[in-house]
C-alpha cells in the first residue's frame, strides 16, 4: 500500500511538472508570434496612417483659382472621399466676409440656409456678429453629416487654432478631439488652408474608423487603442484592449503625434500548438502505469510467499 500511494504521489508530481512545462511552452509561442505579428500590424499601419490626410490637400490644390460651384466641387469631393476609408466626410468652409450677400446667394440652392455659431454650452444658434465666418458649405457624403452645414467654426476655440496653424503652415493640420452638437461622436477636424478663393478643405476623421483602417488585415484577437499624444486624449479604444503586455507605435498626423498600442485581447489564438495538455495526459498515463507496476508487483509478492 505504501509503494502504491508513493507511486501516486511521484505520478502526480510529474503530471503537475509536466504540464507547468507545457503551459510554459504554449505561453512562450505564443508571445514570440504576437510580437511578430504585432510588428508586421504596426509597420503597416504606420504606412497607411502618414498619406490619410492626402484626400485634404489634393482637394485644397484642386479648389485653388477655382470658381466655388457645387457642379464640380461636389464630385470631387465626394471621389475624394469615397476612395478615403478613414475619412467621415469631406468639405468646402469659405471665408465669408459679406454674410447677407453670401446667405441670399447660397439659399437659391439649400433653403433656409443660414451661418450658425454653436456656444460653449453645445447650443446651435444664429451666428452673432463677426468680421469673417468660416461656416460649412459642401460636405459629402451629405447623408448624417449635413447637420453641419452653415455652421461657422470660427468661433470654436480648438478649430480656430487649427485655421490659425493651418493658414501659416500650408499643410494639412488636425485638430484635438471635437464634439459637435448633433453628430454621434467626436471627431477630429482636418482642414487645409486655401488662399484663392479664401477658404479651407476640411474632412471629419472618426477615430474608430481610423483604427480599423489602418490595422484592416490584422489577425484575430489583436485589439488597439489610439491616443493624441499631443494632448494626452485617448481617442478610440477597442475591447478587449489591455494595457499590460501591449506594444506601441508613433506617427505623426496633421502636426500631432498619435500612439498606436496594440494588445491580444482574451480570445487572442496566435496558434494551435497545445502542451499543457498533453503533457499532463501523457503524466496521467505515467501514473497509471506506475501504479499498475507496483500493484502487480505486489501481488506477485503476496502469491511467492
Amino acid at each position: 500500500m505504501l509503494r502504491a500511494v508513493l507511486a501516486l504521489m511521484l505520478g502526480l508530481g510529474v503530471t503537475a511538472g509536466a504540464y507547468v512545462a507545457g503551459q510554459r511552452l504554449e505561453e512562450g509561442v505564443e508571445a514570440r508570434l504576437f510580437e511578430e505579428q504585432v510588428g508586421r500590424v504596426g509597420q503597416v499601419a504606420m504606412a497607411r496612417m502618414a498619406p490619410t490626410l492626402d484626400p485634404v490637400e489634393k482637394f485644397g490644390l484642386f479648389s485653388e483659382r477655382r470658381e466655388v460651384n457645387a457642379a464640380t466641387f461636389v464630385p470631387e469631393l465626394k471621389a475624394r472621399q469615397d476612395n478615403a476609408p478613414a475619412l467621415r466626410a469631406m468639405a468646402w468652409l469659405p471665408v465669408v466676409k459679406d454674410r447677407e450677400l453670401f446667405e441670399k446667394q447660397v439659399q437659391r440652392y439649400y433653403q433656409g440656409f443660414e451661418i450658425r455659431e454653436q456656444t460653449p454650452e453645445g447650443v446651435v444658434q444664429t451666428a452673432g456678429p463677426a468680421t469673417a465666418w468660416v461656416p460649412v458649405l459642401l460636405i459629402e457624403p451629405a447623408e448624417g453629416n449635413d447637420i453641419l452645414r452653415g455652421l461657422d467654426i470660427g468661433n470654436l476655440g480648438p478649430l480656430a487654432q487649427t485655421m490659425q496653424q493651418t493658414y501659416v503652415r500650408h499643410a494639412p493640420v488636425a485638430s484635438p478631439l471635437f464634439e459637435f452638437t448633433g453628430v454621434d461622436e467626436p471627431m477630429i477636424v482636418v482642414l487645409f488652408y486655401v488662399p484663392e478663393p479664401e477658404g479651407f478643405a476640411g474632412a471629419l476623421v472618426d477615430p474608430r474608423e481610423l483604427l480599423e483602417h489602418i490595422t484592416d488585415g490584422r489577425p484575430q484577437g489583436i485589439v488597439g487603442r489610439i491616443t493624441d499624444d499631443t494632448t494626452g486624449t485617448v481617442l478610440i479604444t477597442e475591447t478587449g484592449f489591455s494595457e499590460e503586455g501591449s506594444i506601441r507605435f508613433a506617427s505623426t498626423l496633421g502636426g500631432r503625434t498619435f500612439s498606436l498600442d496594440l494588445s491580444p485581447s482574451p480570445d487572442y489564438q496566435p496558434t494551435q500548438v497545445q502542451a499543457a495538455l498533453p503533457a499532463a495526459v501523457g503524466g496521467v498515463g505515467v501514473t497509471l502505469l506506475m501504479m499498475a507496476l507496483v500493484l502487480v508487483g505486489g501481488r506477485r509478492e503476496e502469491s511467492t510467499s
